[in-house]
């Protein structure tokens, strides 16, 4: 890891900085993402290859057209998570480039070919493949097969909301698969 990764993993894990570390941390998507689908361009973190952090660069792209099993969602926020890093540096399997990072979001329905949720509805989404095998939560909207899509209902902020998919999916893990936790059994 170079000196410049070091820094940028300092600062991302909030070491000493008082900042939550990297899997509580969001990044709300911009105010102009409501105009993005009407226009049919989006702002997105694009990485061309593994690289330094200059190597992603904010760019716009077109939105993605979903097809039927597809879910378009505006992102609203997304976390930070150290598996970004770990593609970022190269150290992901499978994966092709440019790519848009990110393996977590929460937003709402833009689109929804086949029904399986309103328009508008709010909606979570997390690994599955995002942000490697087809571009992920680092963008206004991201396309993701209906089937890793969670309708939820909250009032909660969304940079908080950004930080709970992949928390939450880490914590189920670690009980189920971790602790081979069952209902009813004993503590």
């Amino acid at each position: 890891m170079g000196a410049d990764d070091q820094d940028v993993e300092a600062g991302i894990m909030g070491a000493g900085s008082g900042r939550p570390p990297a899997s509580r941390r969001t990044f709300p998507a911009g105010a102009a993402a409501g105009t993005a689908a009407a226009s049919g361009t989006m702002r997105a973190a694009v990485l061309d290859a593994p690289g330094p952090p200059s190597a992603l660069a904010i760019r716009e792209l077109p939105v993605p057209v979903p097809s039927v099993g597809q879910v378009l969602i505006r992102v609203k926020a997304f976390g930070l998570n150290r598996l970004e890093l770990y593609l970022r540096l190269g150290l992901s399997e499978g994966v092709t480039f440019p790519r848009v990072p990110g393996i977590e979001a929460v937003g709402v329905v833009a689109e929804c070919p086949g029904g399986e949720f309103s328009t508008g509805q709010q909606v979570a989404t997390l690994m599955g493949g995002m942000g490697r095998v087809f571009d992920g939560g680092y963008a206004d909207y991201t396309c993701v097969p209906a089937a890793q899509v969670i309708p939820f209902r909250s009032d909660l902020d969304w940079a908080t909301l950004g930080a709970v998919p992949e928390m939450l999916q880490t914590s189920y893990g670690s009980l189920t698969t971790g602790l081979d936790a069952r209902r009813g059994s004993p503590s």
